[in-house]
């Protein structure tokens, strides 16, 4: 999953369940903390960059940083905080799940495909092997007719 949808699910996730936009400029507890573990959701479930994260919600790098220091502290000490982002970590998981789904779906299409083309170049070699050991005894028996004359 694209890290900008992975964001625009989860924003909009949270504006549904909490009432709150992510990339608001609000700097109230309950603001910061949810921007918060929206960005560690996508740094861990994406190779997204600090700088990237920062672009999507709206912050710099550094504000990245930050709330990877303080995101053990909320979870920790705010009870309010660890259920939402156990909910934003819950429907994360159900999000990736799916596309995890497609994933194995199209691996196995991938799987077939290479079985086919393996099986295909494997009748090939057969064919080149039969084809040498066919000119081998062709040159076994002509070098056996020069010898016997």
């Amino acid at each position: 999953m694209k890290p900008e949808d992975l964001f625009n699910s989860l924003n909009k996730f949270v504006i549904d369940n909490y009432d709150v936009e992510v990339k608001s400029k609000s700097r109230k507890r309950e603001v910061v903390q949810l921007r918060c573990a929206v960005s560690m959701l996508i740094l861990n479930n994406t190779s997204c960059t600090l700088f990237e994260i920062g672009r999507l919600v709206g912050k710099n790098h550094c504000v990245i940083v930050h709330y990877k220091s303080m995101i053990d502290v909320y979870d920790r000490f705010d009870l309010t905080f660890r259920k939402q982002h156990q909910d934003l970590k819950l429907y994360t998981d159900s999000i990736l799940e799916v596309d995890c789904d497609d994933l194995v779906r199209s691996a196995k299409m991938v799987i077939n495909y290479m079985q086919r083309r393996i099986d295909g170049l494997n009748k090939t070699v057969s064919k080149i092997q039969l084809d040498r050991d066919e000119r081998k005894d062709t040159e076994y028996s002509e070098q056996e007719a020069v010898q016997q004359t």
